[in-house]
Protein backbone atom coordinates (compact mmCIF):
# COMPACT_ATOMS: atom_id res chain seq x y z
CA UNK A 1 0.00 0.00 0.00
CA UNK A 2 2.82 2.38 0.87
CA UNK A 3 4.61 1.55 -2.35
CA UNK A 4 1.46 2.26 -4.41
CA UNK A 5 0.92 5.61 -2.66
CA UNK A 6 4.56 6.43 -3.26
CA UNK A 7 4.16 5.85 -7.02
CA UNK A 8 0.95 7.94 -7.17
CA UNK A 9 2.69 10.83 -5.38
CA UNK A 10 5.58 10.78 -7.84
CA UNK A 11 3.15 10.65 -10.80
CA UNK A 12 1.16 13.65 -9.52
CA UNK A 13 4.36 15.61 -8.91
CA UNK A 14 5.59 15.01 -12.46
CA UNK A 15 2.20 15.94 -13.93
CA UNK A 16 2.16 19.22 -11.99
CA UNK A 17 5.70 20.03 -13.11
CA UNK A 18 4.79 19.44 -16.77
CA UNK A 19 1.73 21.70 -16.49
CA UNK A 20 3.80 24.50 -14.99
CA UNK A 21 6.50 24.03 -17.62
CA UNK A 22 3.98 24.19 -20.47
CA UNK A 23 2.34 27.34 -19.09
CA UNK A 24 5.70 29.04 -18.77
CA UNK A 25 6.57 28.18 -22.32
CA UNK A 26 3.58 30.09 -23.65
CA UNK A 27 2.29 27.25 -25.84
CA UNK A 28 2.05 28.25 -29.51
CA UNK A 29 1.06 31.90 -28.96
CA UNK A 30 3.29 34.98 -28.86
CA UNK A 31 2.52 37.22 -25.92
CA UNK A 32 5.51 39.55 -26.45
CA UNK A 33 5.29 43.04 -27.95
CA UNK A 34 7.89 42.87 -30.71
CA UNK A 35 10.95 43.70 -28.60
CA UNK A 36 13.85 41.49 -29.54
CA UNK A 37 17.55 41.01 -29.00
CA UNK A 38 19.93 41.96 -31.80
CA UNK A 39 19.92 38.28 -32.82
CA UNK A 40 16.14 38.35 -33.22
CA UNK A 41 15.22 36.58 -29.94
CA UNK A 42 12.10 37.82 -28.08
CA UNK A 43 13.47 39.55 -24.99
CA UNK A 44 10.33 40.92 -23.33
CA UNK A 45 8.45 39.29 -20.50
CA UNK A 46 4.96 37.93 -21.09
CA UNK A 47 2.03 40.29 -20.76
CA UNK A 48 0.86 37.96 -17.96
CA UNK A 49 3.84 39.04 -15.84
CA UNK A 50 2.29 40.85 -12.87
CA UNK A 51 5.57 41.62 -11.12
CA UNK A 52 5.70 45.17 -9.74
CA UNK A 53 9.22 45.06 -8.34
CA UNK A 54 11.62 47.47 -10.07
CA UNK A 55 15.32 46.74 -9.66
CA UNK A 56 16.47 50.27 -10.51
CA UNK A 57 13.73 52.88 -9.94
CA UNK A 58 13.71 56.25 -11.67
CA UNK A 59 13.78 55.16 -15.32
CA UNK A 60 10.11 55.71 -16.14
CA UNK A 61 11.24 58.78 -18.09
CA UNK A 62 8.65 60.88 -19.93
CA UNK A 63 10.47 61.77 -23.14
CA UNK A 64 9.36 64.50 -25.52
CA UNK A 65 10.59 66.11 -28.72
CA UNK A 66 13.50 68.47 -28.05
CA UNK A 67 14.93 66.57 -25.08
CA UNK A 68 18.70 66.27 -25.34
CA UNK A 69 21.81 64.73 -23.84
CA UNK A 70 25.22 66.27 -24.50
CA UNK A 71 28.41 64.30 -23.90
CA UNK A 72 32.10 65.06 -23.84
CA UNK A 73 34.54 62.43 -25.08
CA UNK A 74 38.27 61.80 -25.10
CA UNK A 75 40.61 59.27 -26.64
CA UNK A 76 44.18 58.49 -25.62
CA UNK A 77 46.58 56.06 -27.28
CA UNK A 78 50.05 54.94 -26.27
CA UNK A 79 52.27 52.83 -28.49
CA UNK A 80 55.75 51.43 -28.00
CA UNK A 81 58.04 49.14 -29.96
CA UNK A 82 61.70 48.31 -29.60
CA UNK A 83 62.49 49.67 -33.07
CA UNK A 84 60.97 53.17 -33.11
CA UNK A 85 60.37 53.86 -29.42
CA UNK A 86 57.18 55.29 -27.96
CA UNK A 87 54.40 57.60 -29.16
CA UNK A 88 51.39 59.24 -27.56
CA UNK A 89 48.26 60.80 -29.09
CA UNK A 90 45.10 62.35 -27.70
CA UNK A 91 41.77 63.55 -29.13
CA UNK A 92 38.68 65.01 -27.55
CA UNK A 93 35.38 66.60 -28.48
CA UNK A 94 31.67 66.69 -27.72
CA UNK A 95 28.39 65.63 -29.31
CA UNK A 96 24.70 66.09 -28.63
CA UNK A 97 21.77 63.68 -28.95
CA UNK A 98 18.43 65.41 -29.53
CA UNK A 99 14.99 63.84 -29.79
CA UNK A 100 13.20 64.64 -33.03
CA UNK A 101 9.87 63.57 -34.46
CA UNK A 102 7.82 60.87 -32.75
CA UNK A 103 7.11 57.54 -34.42
CA UNK A 104 5.22 54.51 -33.15
CA UNK A 105 7.26 51.30 -33.31
CA UNK A 106 5.57 48.08 -32.17
CA UNK A 107 3.04 50.09 -30.20
CA UNK A 108 5.70 52.13 -28.39
CA UNK A 109 6.18 55.89 -28.84
CA UNK A 110 9.76 56.29 -30.12
CA UNK A 111 11.59 59.47 -31.07
CA UNK A 112 14.09 60.11 -33.83
CA UNK A 113 17.58 60.38 -32.30
CA UNK A 114 19.53 63.23 -33.95
CA UNK A 115 23.29 63.23 -33.35
CA UNK A 116 25.35 66.38 -33.89
CA UNK A 117 28.92 67.28 -33.02
CA UNK A 118 32.18 65.37 -33.22
CA UNK A 119 33.03 61.81 -32.26
CA UNK A 120 31.37 59.43 -34.70
CA UNK A 121 33.02 56.51 -32.92
CA UNK A 122 31.06 57.30 -29.75
CA UNK A 123 27.68 58.38 -31.08
CA UNK A 124 25.08 55.62 -30.59
CA UNK A 125 24.14 53.60 -33.64
CA UNK A 126 20.45 53.90 -32.76
CA UNK A 127 18.20 55.99 -35.01
CA UNK A 128 15.23 55.96 -32.60
CA UNK A 129 14.96 55.99 -28.81
CA UNK A 130 12.05 55.05 -26.54
CA UNK A 131 11.18 54.40 -22.87
CA UNK A 132 8.68 51.69 -21.96
CA UNK A 133 8.12 49.76 -18.69
CA UNK A 134 11.38 51.13 -17.22
CA UNK A 135 13.30 49.92 -20.25
CA UNK A 136 15.42 52.09 -22.54
CA UNK A 137 14.77 50.91 -26.09
CA UNK A 138 16.55 51.61 -29.36
CA UNK A 139 15.89 50.99 -33.04
CA UNK A 140 18.36 51.05 -35.92
CA UNK A 141 15.76 50.69 -38.68
CA UNK A 142 12.55 52.21 -37.34
CA UNK A 143 10.89 48.78 -37.42
CA UNK A 144 12.31 46.76 -34.55
CA UNK A 145 13.01 47.85 -30.95
CA UNK A 146 15.84 46.42 -28.85
CA UNK A 147 16.24 46.73 -25.10
CA UNK A 148 19.37 48.74 -24.35
CA UNK A 149 18.94 48.92 -20.58
CA UNK A 150 16.41 47.12 -18.40
CA UNK A 151 15.83 48.92 -15.11
CA UNK A 152 12.79 46.72 -14.40
CA UNK A 153 14.72 43.45 -13.99
CA UNK A 154 18.31 44.67 -13.98
CA UNK A 155 19.16 41.72 -16.24
CA UNK A 156 19.07 41.54 -20.04
CA UNK A 157 20.97 40.07 -23.00
CA UNK A 158 23.32 42.28 -24.95
CA UNK A 159 22.60 45.53 -26.83
CA UNK A 160 24.19 48.56 -25.13
CA UNK A 161 23.71 52.29 -25.75
CA UNK A 162 27.20 53.56 -26.68
CA UNK A 163 28.75 50.21 -27.56
CA UNK A 164 27.63 46.73 -28.62
CA UNK A 165 27.24 44.08 -25.95
CA UNK A 166 26.86 40.51 -27.18
CA UNK A 167 23.25 39.30 -27.23
CA UNK A 168 24.57 35.84 -26.33
CA UNK A 169 25.60 37.09 -22.90
CA UNK A 170 23.32 37.96 -20.00
CA UNK A 171 24.36 41.31 -18.52
CA UNK A 172 23.53 42.44 -15.02
CA UNK A 173 23.46 46.06 -13.88
CA UNK A 174 25.05 46.89 -10.52
CA UNK A 175 25.30 50.00 -8.38
CA UNK A 176 28.65 51.72 -8.73
CA UNK A 177 30.21 55.08 -9.63
CA UNK A 178 31.44 57.01 -12.64
CA UNK A 179 34.43 59.36 -12.48
CA UNK A 180 35.89 61.09 -15.55
CA UNK A 181 36.59 64.66 -16.70
CA UNK A 182 32.90 65.25 -17.44
CA UNK A 183 30.86 63.76 -14.62
CA UNK A 184 31.30 61.86 -11.37
CA UNK A 185 29.04 60.27 -8.80
CA UNK A 186 26.76 57.26 -8.38
CA UNK A 187 25.79 55.28 -11.45
CA UNK A 188 24.42 51.94 -12.51
CA UNK A 189 27.24 50.06 -14.22
CA UNK A 190 27.14 47.44 -16.97
CA UNK A 191 30.47 45.99 -17.97
CA UNK A 192 32.20 43.35 -20.03
CA UNK A 193 35.85 42.35 -20.07
CA UNK A 194 38.21 40.05 -21.90
CA UNK A 195 41.70 38.93 -20.95
CA UNK A 196 43.85 36.52 -22.97
CA UNK A 197 47.40 35.31 -22.47
CA UNK A 198 49.52 33.37 -24.94
CA UNK A 199 48.81 29.86 -23.84
CA UNK A 200 49.31 26.44 -25.40
CA UNK A 201 47.98 22.98 -24.54
CA UNK A 202 50.51 20.12 -24.21
CA UNK A 203 49.10 16.53 -24.23
CA UNK A 204 49.68 14.81 -20.93
CA UNK A 205 50.82 18.05 -19.29
CA UNK A 206 48.03 20.60 -19.65
CA UNK A 207 47.87 24.28 -20.60
CA UNK A 208 50.99 26.37 -20.10
CA UNK A 209 50.93 30.19 -20.52
CA UNK A 210 54.19 31.85 -21.44
CA UNK A 211 53.13 35.39 -20.62
CA UNK A 212 54.82 36.92 -23.66
CA UNK A 213 51.51 37.91 -25.29
CA UNK A 214 48.59 39.53 -23.52
CA UNK A 215 45.38 41.15 -24.68
CA UNK A 216 42.98 42.96 -22.35
CA UNK A 217 39.66 44.63 -23.17
CA UNK A 218 37.30 46.27 -20.70
CA UNK A 219 34.11 48.22 -21.41
CA UNK A 220 31.60 49.88 -19.11
CA UNK A 221 28.38 51.79 -19.66
CA UNK A 222 26.87 54.03 -16.98
CA UNK A 223 23.25 54.99 -16.33
CA UNK A 224 21.53 57.18 -13.72
CA UNK A 225 17.95 57.48 -12.60
CA UNK A 226 16.08 60.47 -14.02
CA UNK A 227 18.64 60.84 -16.84
CA UNK A 228 19.27 57.54 -18.59
CA UNK A 229 22.61 56.99 -20.39
CA UNK A 230 25.34 58.71 -18.37
CA UNK A 231 28.66 57.70 -19.93
CA UNK A 232 31.03 55.09 -21.27
CA UNK A 233 34.54 53.80 -20.58
CA UNK A 234 36.76 51.55 -22.66
CA UNK A 235 40.28 50.30 -22.15
CA UNK A 236 42.20 47.93 -24.39
CA UNK A 237 45.81 46.85 -24.27
CA UNK A 238 47.92 44.45 -26.31
CA UNK A 239 51.52 43.48 -25.71
CA UNK A 240 53.51 41.11 -27.89
CA UNK A 241 57.05 40.27 -26.84
CA UNK A 242 57.39 37.20 -29.05
CA UNK A 243 58.76 38.71 -32.28
CA UNK A 244 61.99 40.35 -33.35
CA UNK A 245 60.57 43.76 -32.45
CA UNK A 246 58.49 43.54 -29.25
CA UNK A 247 55.66 46.06 -29.06
CA UNK A 248 52.76 47.17 -26.92
CA UNK A 249 49.74 49.38 -27.44
CA UNK A 250 46.96 50.70 -25.23
CA UNK A 251 43.93 52.93 -25.73
CA UNK A 252 41.61 54.53 -23.19
CA UNK A 253 38.29 56.17 -24.09
CA UNK A 254 35.82 58.10 -21.96
CA UNK A 255 32.36 59.53 -22.58
CA UNK A 256 30.55 61.55 -19.93
CA UNK A 257 27.39 63.62 -19.66
CA UNK A 258 27.88 67.39 -19.86
CA UNK A 259 24.28 68.63 -20.09
CA UNK A 260 20.78 67.20 -20.39
CA UNK A 261 17.32 68.72 -20.58
CA UNK A 262 16.17 65.88 -18.30
CA UNK A 263 18.00 67.52 -15.41
CA UNK A 264 17.05 71.08 -16.38
CA UNK A 265 20.14 72.08 -18.39
CA UNK A 266 19.90 74.52 -21.30
CA UNK A 267 22.33 75.36 -24.14
CA UNK A 268 22.99 78.50 -26.19
CA UNK A 269 25.12 76.88 -28.90
CA UNK A 270 24.75 74.17 -31.51
CA UNK A 271 26.95 71.61 -33.23
CA UNK A 272 28.02 71.05 -36.80
CA UNK A 273 25.75 68.67 -38.67
CA UNK A 274 27.30 66.47 -41.34
CA UNK A 275 27.29 66.35 -44.29
CA UNK A 276 28.01 70.05 -44.85
CA UNK A 277 30.93 69.77 -47.25
CA UNK A 278 29.51 71.69 -50.22
CA UNK A 279 27.42 74.82 -50.95
CA UNK A 280 24.47 72.54 -51.76
CA UNK A 281 24.64 70.81 -48.34
CA UNK A 282 25.46 73.93 -46.31
CA UNK A 283 24.11 73.79 -42.76
CA UNK A 284 21.59 76.58 -42.09
CA UNK A 285 22.46 78.52 -38.93
CA UNK A 286 20.85 81.31 -36.92
CA UNK A 287 22.27 84.52 -35.54
CA UNK A 288 24.21 84.90 -32.29
CA UNK A 289 24.24 81.12 -31.86
CA UNK A 290 27.72 79.67 -31.64
CA UNK A 291 28.35 76.65 -33.86
CA UNK A 292 30.94 74.18 -32.62
CA UNK A 293 32.52 72.05 -35.32
CA UNK A 294 35.46 69.88 -36.21
CA UNK A 295 37.53 69.57 -39.38
CA UNK A 296 40.40 67.25 -40.36
CA UNK A 297 42.68 67.28 -43.38
CA UNK A 298 41.00 64.36 -45.18
CA UNK A 299 37.39 65.52 -44.72
CA UNK A 300 35.16 65.65 -47.78
CA UNK A 301 35.38 69.11 -49.33
CA UNK A 302 34.51 71.27 -52.33
CA UNK A 303 37.29 72.71 -54.50
CA UNK A 304 36.53 76.05 -56.10
CA UNK A 305 38.13 79.21 -57.41
CA UNK A 306 37.51 81.77 -54.74
CA UNK A 307 37.11 84.61 -57.23
CA UNK A 308 36.67 84.90 -60.99
CA UNK A 309 35.81 88.59 -61.35
CA UNK A 310 35.67 90.84 -64.38
CA UNK A 311 37.73 93.98 -64.64
CA UNK A 312 35.91 97.01 -63.28
CA UNK A 313 36.62 100.41 -64.81
CA UNK A 314 37.89 102.89 -63.88
CA UNK A 315 40.98 101.20 -62.46
CA UNK A 316 43.55 103.36 -64.21
CA UNK A 317 45.54 104.64 -61.22
CA UNK A 318 47.25 103.43 -58.09
CA UNK A 319 44.98 105.69 -56.07
CA UNK A 320 41.87 103.96 -57.44
CA UNK A 321 42.76 100.27 -58.03
CA UNK A 322 40.33 97.39 -58.29
CA UNK A 323 40.57 95.40 -55.04
CA UNK A 324 40.98 91.62 -55.38
CA UNK A 325 40.92 88.73 -52.97
CA UNK A 326 43.64 86.09 -53.18
CA UNK A 327 43.47 83.78 -55.01
CA UNK A 328 41.75 85.38 -58.02
CA UNK A 329 41.36 84.59 -61.70
CA UNK A 330 40.36 87.83 -63.43
CA UNK A 331 39.31 88.60 -67.00
CA UNK A 332 40.19 92.07 -68.31
CA UNK A 333 41.22 94.08 -71.35
CA UNK A 334 43.66 96.92 -72.01
CA UNK A 335 44.56 99.40 -74.79
CA UNK A 336 47.71 101.51 -74.92
CA UNK A 337 45.41 104.48 -75.52
CA UNK A 338 43.50 103.99 -72.22
CA UNK A 339 43.81 106.40 -69.31
CA UNK A 340 46.86 105.55 -67.23
CA UNK A 341 48.98 106.38 -64.20
CA UNK A 342 52.76 106.80 -64.49
CA UNK A 343 55.69 105.61 -62.35
CA UNK A 344 59.47 105.43 -62.70
CA UNK A 345 61.13 102.10 -63.54
CA UNK A 346 64.87 101.42 -63.70
CA UNK A 347 65.68 99.21 -66.69
CA UNK A 348 68.61 98.90 -69.14
CA UNK A 349 70.73 101.23 -66.99
CA UNK A 350 68.28 104.08 -67.08
CA UNK A 351 65.07 105.36 -65.59
CA UNK A 352 62.00 104.84 -67.73
CA UNK A 353 58.56 106.38 -67.34
CA UNK A 354 55.86 103.69 -67.51
CA UNK A 355 52.21 104.55 -68.08
CA UNK A 356 50.22 101.65 -66.67
CA UNK A 357 46.59 101.49 -67.75
CA UNK A 358 45.13 98.89 -65.30
CA UNK A 359 45.77 98.76 -61.53
CA UNK A 360 44.78 96.15 -58.93
CA UNK A 361 45.35 95.76 -55.19
CA UNK A 362 45.38 92.82 -52.77
CA UNK A 363 46.36 92.09 -49.18
CA UNK A 364 48.25 89.12 -47.73
CA UNK A 365 47.61 88.41 -44.06
CA UNK A 366 50.47 85.93 -43.86
CA UNK A 367 53.68 85.46 -45.75
CA UNK A 368 54.02 82.74 -48.35
CA UNK A 369 54.54 81.76 -51.96
CA UNK A 370 53.05 84.14 -54.54
CA UNK A 371 52.24 83.49 -58.18
CA UNK A 372 51.07 86.35 -60.43
CA UNK A 373 50.58 85.54 -64.08
CA UNK A 374 49.34 87.70 -66.97
CA UNK A 375 48.23 85.82 -70.10
CA UNK A 376 47.02 87.29 -73.40
CA UNK A 377 46.39 86.10 -76.95
CA UNK A 378 48.52 86.24 -80.07
CA UNK A 379 47.09 88.04 -83.09
CA UNK A 380 48.06 89.22 -86.57
CA UNK A 381 49.80 92.15 -84.91
CA UNK A 382 51.08 90.69 -81.60
CA UNK A 383 50.54 92.85 -78.48
CA UNK A 384 53.16 93.50 -75.81
CA UNK A 385 51.94 93.73 -72.21
CA UNK A 386 54.09 94.07 -69.06
CA UNK A 387 53.47 93.26 -65.43
CA UNK A 388 54.64 95.07 -62.24
CA UNK A 389 54.28 94.47 -58.49
CA UNK A 390 54.56 97.22 -55.85
CA UNK A 391 54.55 97.07 -52.09
CA UNK A 392 52.30 99.58 -50.36
CA UNK A 393 55.28 101.61 -49.09
CA UNK A 394 57.19 101.84 -52.40
CA UNK A 395 56.71 104.03 -55.50
CA UNK A 396 58.86 101.75 -57.64
CA UNK A 397 58.14 98.10 -58.46
CA UNK A 398 59.76 95.42 -56.31
CA UNK A 399 59.15 92.69 -58.93
CA UNK A 400 58.33 92.83 -62.61
CA UNK A 401 58.06 90.87 -65.86
CA UNK A 402 58.81 92.83 -69.08
CA UNK A 403 59.40 90.34 -71.87
CA UNK A 404 59.54 91.50 -75.48
CA UNK A 405 56.37 89.52 -76.20
CA UNK A 406 56.27 89.77 -80.04
CA UNK A 407 59.70 88.11 -80.10
CA UNK A 408 58.77 85.42 -77.55
CA UNK A 409 57.18 82.04 -78.23
CA UNK A 410 54.52 82.62 -75.53
CA UNK A 411 52.35 85.55 -74.68
CA UNK A 412 52.47 85.80 -70.92
CA UNK A 413 54.23 87.63 -68.12
CA UNK A 414 54.83 86.04 -64.74
CA UNK A 415 56.05 87.00 -61.27
CA UNK A 416 56.89 84.09 -58.95
CA UNK A 417 58.04 84.76 -55.39
CA UNK A 418 59.03 82.02 -52.94
CA UNK A 419 58.18 84.08 -49.88
CA UNK A 420 56.24 87.33 -50.10
CA UNK A 421 55.80 89.10 -46.77
CA UNK A 422 52.38 89.84 -45.34
CA UNK A 423 51.08 93.26 -46.34
CA UNK A 424 49.23 95.25 -49.01
CA UNK A 425 50.34 95.28 -52.66
CA UNK A 426 49.55 96.83 -56.02
CA UNK A 427 49.67 95.22 -59.47
CA UNK A 428 50.10 97.32 -62.61
CA UNK A 429 49.33 96.09 -66.15
CA UNK A 430 51.01 98.16 -68.82
CA UNK A 431 49.90 98.04 -72.46
CA UNK A 432 53.34 98.70 -73.91
CA UNK A 433 52.00 98.13 -77.38
CA UNK A 434 48.57 96.97 -78.62
CA UNK A 435 48.62 97.36 -82.42
CA UNK A 436 45.06 96.04 -82.86
CA UNK A 437 43.61 98.20 -80.08
CA UNK A 438 41.98 96.62 -77.00
CA UNK A 439 43.63 93.34 -75.96
CA UNK A 440 41.96 90.78 -73.70
CA UNK A 441 43.94 89.20 -70.86
CA UNK A 442 43.61 87.00 -67.79
CA UNK A 443 45.30 87.85 -64.51
CA UNK A 444 45.85 85.00 -62.08
CA UNK A 445 46.91 85.72 -58.50
CA UNK A 446 47.38 82.94 -56.00
CA UNK A 447 49.53 82.02 -53.04
CA UNK A 448 50.20 78.43 -54.10
CA UNK A 449 47.16 77.08 -55.88
CA UNK A 450 44.48 78.83 -57.91
CA UNK A 451 41.75 77.05 -55.94
CA UNK A 452 40.79 76.27 -52.38
CA UNK A 453 39.33 73.15 -50.83
CA UNK A 454 36.67 74.19 -48.32
CA UNK A 455 35.69 71.45 -45.90
CA UNK A 456 32.67 72.92 -44.07
CA UNK A 457 29.84 75.13 -45.36
CA UNK A 458 27.11 77.12 -43.60
CA UNK A 459 24.32 79.41 -44.77
CA UNK A 460 22.30 82.25 -43.27
CA UNK A 461 19.52 84.51 -44.53
CA UNK A 462 18.89 88.23 -43.99
CA UNK A 463 15.38 89.69 -44.29
CA UNK A 464 16.75 93.20 -44.74
CA UNK A 465 20.05 95.09 -44.95
CA UNK A 466 22.19 94.55 -41.85
CA UNK A 467 25.71 95.03 -40.53
CA UNK A 468 26.99 91.47 -40.12
CA UNK A 469 30.04 90.13 -38.30
CA UNK A 470 31.20 86.55 -38.92
CA UNK A 471 33.73 85.33 -36.35
CA UNK A 472 35.76 82.11 -36.45
CA UNK A 473 37.97 80.91 -33.62
CA UNK A 474 39.69 77.52 -33.51
CA UNK A 475 42.13 75.31 -31.68
CA UNK A 476 44.31 72.51 -32.98
CA UNK A 477 43.25 68.94 -32.32
CA UNK A 478 46.87 67.99 -31.60
CA UNK A 479 49.53 69.69 -29.51
CA UNK A 480 52.08 68.77 -32.18
CA UNK A 481 50.75 71.24 -34.77
CA UNK A 482 49.78 74.90 -35.11
CA UNK A 483 46.18 75.32 -36.21
CA UNK A 484 45.18 77.64 -39.04
CA UNK A 485 41.77 78.10 -40.63
CA UNK A 486 40.52 80.61 -43.21
CA UNK A 487 37.06 82.13 -43.52
CA UNK A 488 35.18 82.96 -46.76
CA UNK A 489 31.83 84.60 -47.47
CA UNK A 490 29.99 83.85 -50.73
CA UNK A 491 26.73 84.73 -52.39
CA UNK A 492 23.79 82.29 -52.22
CA UNK A 493 25.29 80.08 -54.96
CA UNK A 494 28.53 79.59 -53.08
CA UNK A 495 30.53 80.52 -56.18
CA UNK A 496 30.96 84.31 -56.02
CA UNK A 497 33.30 85.43 -53.27
CA UNK A 498 32.18 88.50 -51.32
CA UNK A 499 34.85 88.70 -48.61
CA UNK A 500 37.50 86.60 -46.90
CA UNK A 501 39.72 86.49 -43.82
CA UNK A 502 43.04 84.66 -43.91
CA UNK A 503 45.20 85.42 -40.89
CA UNK A 504 48.20 83.47 -39.69
CA UNK A 505 48.22 80.32 -37.52
CA UNK A 506 46.44 80.65 -34.20
CA UNK A 507 44.78 83.99 -35.10
CA UNK A 508 40.95 84.07 -35.25
CA UNK A 509 39.27 85.10 -38.51
CA UNK A 510 36.62 87.81 -38.86
CA UNK A 511 34.52 89.36 -41.62
CA UNK A 512 32.50 92.46 -40.74
CA UNK A 513 30.48 94.33 -43.36
CA UNK A 514 27.06 95.53 -44.45
CA UNK A 515 25.02 92.98 -46.39
CA UNK A 516 21.76 93.37 -48.29
CA UNK A 517 18.77 91.09 -47.79
CA UNK A 518 19.36 87.59 -49.14
CA UNK A 519 20.97 84.22 -48.47
CA UNK A 520 24.73 83.87 -48.03
CA UNK A 521 27.12 80.93 -47.78
CA UNK A 522 30.11 80.63 -45.43
CA UNK A 523 33.05 78.39 -46.35
CA UNK A 524 35.70 77.19 -43.90
CA UNK A 525 39.15 76.02 -44.99
CA UNK A 526 41.63 74.07 -42.89
CA UNK A 527 44.72 75.96 -44.03
CA UNK A 528 47.27 73.77 -42.23
CA UNK A 529 47.59 71.12 -39.49
CA UNK A 530 45.77 67.83 -39.61
CA UNK A 531 42.71 68.95 -37.74
CA UNK A 532 41.03 71.66 -35.67
CA UNK A 533 38.05 72.28 -33.41
CA UNK A 534 36.33 75.55 -34.28
CA UNK A 535 33.70 78.00 -33.02
CA UNK A 536 31.67 80.00 -35.57
CA UNK A 537 29.22 82.83 -34.90
CA UNK A 538 27.22 85.18 -37.13
CA UNK A 539 26.14 88.37 -35.35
Amino acid sequence: MMKKFHYIFILLFLLGFLLVFCNCGGGGSDSGDGLVTEDGEDQNPSSDDTSTTTTFPGFDLALQKGDFWEYGWDYEKNFWDSFSGGSHSERSGAFRLTLGEQKEINGVAAFELIATGSGDDYKPRWKYLAISQDQILGSEDGVMLVTLFDAQTGIWPGSGFFTTFSSNTLYVGSNGTIDNDYISGPAIVIQQSFDQDQCQYFPGIGTICGGDYNETVEEREYYREGIGPLGYYSYSAISDMTGQYPWSSSTAENVGLLKSSLRGDTVDYDFETEPNDSPDTAQAIGFSLEIRGEVVYDDDSTSIYLEEPQEEEPNDSRSAPQALNVPAFLNGSVDDGDSSSSFQFWNVNQWNTINAEDWYSFTLNKSGYMHIELSFSDSTNPPDLDLYLFSESSDTPSHYSVKDNPNESSFEEGIYINSLAAGSYFIAVDAWDTPDGSTSYTLEINDWESERTLEDWYSFTLDDTRNVTIYLDFECKSEDYDSDMDLYLFDQTGSILIASSSNGPGIPEEISMELAAGTYKIGLDLANSWGALYYLTVE
